[in-house]
């Protein structure tokens, strides 16, 4: 007998996105909906599910004409787990990360057996998997929408939020529940680049002249794909009708109607060379119809109707058979004699537009013709024009898009690539509160209501050169090319929200023997995109916060250093972690309080320490005032302060004996003057260390003094007095003290790496600070040595004092 698994082929991450009026498909769905992804794929596999594929779990884009459907989007994102640029969407990557962890957890007892269903009350659910050896794994399952509930499961009590499933991988421990978020939220935006579009110059279709470079002449309407074979997206439909000096409408002023009937998917009606209108199908209703007022006069009239494909289909039954393109009737209506029909009449045809032809898009096509310069593009927003403009490639790394908001419809090319359709129709949907819990339906959980479908268009980095990159588009409609703009897609929050005693599968242990142990320490992970650095806490509490990423509020019951102590562990670091506990904090804000701890932090390209203002200058050294000794310098510098508070009144400080490192906010300082005998400073930027940075650059400094003082390394064989003050030398060393026996730091290695092996052994024994600093320079070998003989003698008083 065959075993066929039961497998889920096409498992939707997210839906994607419609344009023109798709109702279902066109907003965007937000982040809640991760909820309902996990809650399936969970109910899933206790159902017996063996094999999961999802679609995307990386989003794409559909560069070119490679848009399907038709009416979806240059996009192909479809609120995948790693988005279209390549970076990671949270919570949902991490959340489905984390499942599949419980899952695999899960390995033996699934594959060993079917689920045992047992009822654990009205709406919940035990699927037991177990097998010989002690296997075993369980599926708790609450499927009550609206509220949770505390169950009995092998004579232990399990709490299951409303719509959730946890996974039990000993059929004792919670390491996942499908309704409880732990991993980061993370927030992008879209930031301006340095790179701005220059010469903007412009190139419009002559429409005039279409009759005389038609392709195609027969009685009767075509269908679009059979004379274009899909190699554009446009075909010019064109007739003429004579109109007799004698019709009543000439005379009244009342207008003639024309109405096309048309299956795709947008339609641009010419009258005489001027545009008279356009309409557009849908998602839902591809066959549309166009009815609107056109201008007339005696004698010859030129009616050219602009067909354009938005995609071909790509599902439905026989939809190879749909077809596409202006199949009637039209007919003109206001006439002396009544309505007349044009389907029948002798109709030209045309493929494409004459600037794809010409190759307008490639380097050496835009050449081929000459473009407008100046302030006429700006002022000249006609339709049916070419644009090109020139850009340099964008410093860093970031993914880059062009901000296409105040175009209409088109296409976009870089360098002779195409980035694909852009068309900045607006969203409608069910937007409202989301709510996850319940059976899902495809408008549920939605939101970008009543804002474009798409604003910002993907350009590859590997398309781009350093210098004088060509942008070209052809704009169908019109707009205002000044103000697009290359943009780059960066983090710009990252939050946590985790309550204490959260299930995580890294709390799931299993010892030598075999015995499974669950850790009950609930963590937050901070981390930043590669490249950027925490640099501001902008809220953290520890207690009973409320709200969600970007508005979370201090509740009632709050840990006064929440702040301080997120900020030491995480500002200049790419990422970090942090124990959800009284212990970790420190105090326990509400005894007898289920307490969590929320953070939002801000990532950015340069490391700040502790909060600070991330401009970094280095001390200006003045001049001496007139009348002072010219061996008494004064150094004017700025007070290191949060970004949120004013400058100080610079002040006067002794020369110092190693760099020091200033912040300084953007903005006019109202406290900053100079005195008059003092020059404008220069002030230098410099980058700013890690603390692990500025210890080695420290280390290696030291170490160089002493190479290059030959004198004070000869003293140093014959030292008198130690470096170490004398309470430091009064403390006895203890007698179960046993000194280090790791390799000595010669100079040569990791400095920070020897350091901290050192403070680890001395941590193991409980070494005194004392010891500590008598321990330390035997650790130490050659120039490294020397850098410690020549310190002032009585210098050190703690450990800290030789950093």
């Amino acid at each position: 007998m065959l075993f066929l698994p039961t497998n889920l082929t096409s498992l939707l991450c997210g839906q994607k996105l419609g344009v023109a009026g798709s109702r279902s498909l066109e907003a965007r769905f937000i982040s809640d909906r991760f909820r309902i992804l996990l809650f399936a794929v969970a109910r899933f596999i206790q159902k017996g599910g063996s094999y999961i594929n999802y679609y995307m779990f990386h989003g794409g884009t559909n560069f070119g004409r490679t848009a399907g459907g038709p009416f979806l989007t240059t996009s192909y994102d479809y609120d995948a787990p790693i988005d279209e640029y390549g970076l990671i969407r949270e919570p949902k990557y991490g959340h489905l990360k984390e499942l599949h962890k419980a899952i695999k957890l899960c390995e033996r007892a699934l594959v060993s057996s079917d689920p045992t269903i047992t009822s654990l009350g009205n709406s919940q659910q035990a699927h037991v998997f177990s097998a010989e050896e002690g296997i075993c794994a369980a599926f708790l399952s609450n499927f009550d929408r609206n509220s949770a509930v505390r169950v009995m499961f092998n004579n232990r009590h399990y709490n299951l939020p409303p719509w959730s499933i946890s996974i039990l991988p000993d059929c004792r421990n919670v390491v996942f529940n499908t309704a409880l978020a732990g991993t980061q939220t993370s927030q992008f935006q879209m930031l301006a680049t340095n790179s701005q579009l220059l010469s903007w110059e412009t190139y419009g279709e002559d429409i005039s002249s279409l009759d005389d470079s038609s392709t195609l002449t027969a009685n009767g309407l075509l269908e679009q794909i059979n004379i274009t074979r899909d190699s554009t997206d446009y075909l010019w439909y064109m007739t003429s009708i004579d109109i007799g000096s004698t019709e009543s409408f000439l005379r009244r002023g009342q207008k003639p109607t024309l109405t096309v009937n048309s299956r795709g998917h947008a339609i641009h009606v010419f009258v005489n060379g001027q545009l008279s209108g356009s309409a557009y199908g849908t998602r839902e209703n591809m066959r549309f119809t166009f009815t609107g007022p056109v201008n007339l006069h005696s004698g010859t009239n030129k009616i050219a109707l602009l067909s354009i494909a938005v995609g071909l289909p790509n599902n439905g039954m026989h939809f190879e058979n749909w077809n596409v393109g202006v199949l009637g009737p039209v007919l003109l209506d206001g006439l002396d004699h009544g309505k007349r029909d044009l389907s029948r009449e002798k109709w030209s045809y045309k493929v494409g537009m004459k600037g794809e032809a010409m190759n307008l898009v490639s380097p050496n096509g835009a050449f081929s013709v000459e473009w407008v310069q100046g302030s006429l593009v700006t002022q000249n927003q006609q339709p049916l024009r070419w644009y090109k403009a020139y850009f340099d490639a964008p410093d860093g790394d970031e993914p880059l898009a062009l901000d296409m908001r105040t175009m209409g419809k088109g296409q976009v090319w870089i360098n002779g690539q195409s980035i694909g359709r852009y068309w900045l129709a607006y969203a409608n949907g069910n937007c409202g509160v989301c709510d996850y819990k319940g059976t899902f339906r495809s408008p549920k959980c939605q939101q970008g209501c009543g804002e474009p479908t798409q604003r910002w268009y993907h350009i590859p980095r590997s398309w781009l050169k350093p210098k004088e990159n060509l942008l070209v588009l052809f704009e169908e409609l019109g707009g205002d090319v000044s103000k697009i703009s290359l943009v780059k897609r960066t983090a710009a929050n990252i939050c946590a929200n985790t309550f204490e005693h959260h299930p995580a599968v890294a709390n799931y242990r299993t010892e030598n023997t075999g015995e499974p142990k669950m850790l009950h320490q609930a963590k937050i992970h901070l981390r930043c995109e590669p490249s950027q650095f925490i640099s501001f806490i902008k809220f953290a509490s520890y207690g009973t916060p409320s709200g969600t990423c970007g508005s979370f509020q201090q509740g009632t019951c709050h840990a006064q250093n929440s702040h301080a102590i997120i900020e030491k562990m995480c500002i200049g670091k790419e990422s970090c972690r942090v124990t959800v506990s009284n212990n970790y904090f420190g105090t326990d804000p509400c005894p007898n309080v289920l307490k969590k701890l929320s953070v939002e932090a801000v990532c950015s390209m340069t490391k700040a320490i502790k909060g600070l203002c991330l401009r970094v200058l280095t001390l200006h050294r003045w001049p001496s005032p007139p009348g002072t000794p010219s061996h008494t310098p004064k150094f004017s510098a700025i007070e290191t302060l949060p970004t949120a508070a004013p400058l100080q009144a610079p002040v006067s400080l002794a020369p110092p004996s190693a760099p020091h490192f200033y912040s300084l906010t953007s903005g006019p300082n109202p406290y900053w003057g100079q005195p008059s005998w003092m020059p404008t400073p220069t002030l230098v930027e410099t980058p700013v260390l890690s603390p692990e940075q500025r210890l080695e650059e420290m280390m290696g400094r030291k170490i160089a003094e002493a190479m290059s003082n030959k004198s004070s390394r000869q003293q140093s064989m014959v030292l008198e007095e130690d470096p170490f003050s004398l309470e430091v030398m009064a403390v006895p060393l203890p007698r179960d003290f046993k000194q280090s026996k790791m390799e000595k730091y010669d100079g040569s290695t990791d400095s920070v790496d020897h350091l901290r092996s050192f403070v680890d052994l001395m941590r193991l024994q409980a070494t005194p600070d004392a010891i500590m600093c008598r321990a330390f320079p035997p650790t130490l070998m050659r120039e490294a040595r020397d850098w410690v003989a020549i310190l002032p003698p009585k210098s050190i008083r703690t450990f800290d004092e030789f950093f």
